[in-house]
């Protein structure tokens, strides 16, 4: 059975920013993605995003991404996040796979938060919500 397919859509804004925030990681893919991987120690500093959920209508969507920075040492740690905080926040308009973010905004500030294991990982994270139109999807 065939499924109708939309002519303007949102995308993947979490799969987004991972390429948005890749040149934090020495552009390496391997230390940034939407999930922390099983083997997280050796890929430090890694950077996790996720979206969390906000509102949608026909022309925009305003999606809360969840933005956490794992490293080895505070050290490392929270002076990436706040960097990250800042570019996101002073240096746009950012754009990523397609999409145009017209406005962000940082909701809560970097702050430590737990991680299973404390003794060898930092993480530090961040809330922000950002504003991007709807675009007309290629077939």
């Amino acid at each position: 059975m065939s499924q109708p397919v939309p002519a303007y859509g949102f995308g993947d804004v979490a799969k987004a920013w991972t390429v948005l925030l890749r040149p934090f990681v020495d552009n390496d893919p391997g230390r940034i993605g939407t999930s922390a991987p099983a083997d997280l120690d050796d890929r430090l500093p890694f950077i996790r995003v996720r979206r969390t959920g906000g509102p949608t209508d026909r022309v925009n969507d305003a999606p809360t991404l969840l933005v956490d920075v794992f490293a080895d040492t505070y050290a490392v740690a929270e002076p990436l996040a706040g960097r990250i905080r800042d570019w996101l926040l002073f240096n746009g308009p950012h754009k990523a796979n397609g999409l145009i973010f017209d406005r962000i905004g940082c909701d809560s500030s970097p702050q430590e938060l737990p991680w299973s294991d404390t003794a060898t990982v930092r993480r530090f994270g961040a809330t922000y919500t950002c504003v991007f139109r709807a675009h007309r999807l290629t077939s």
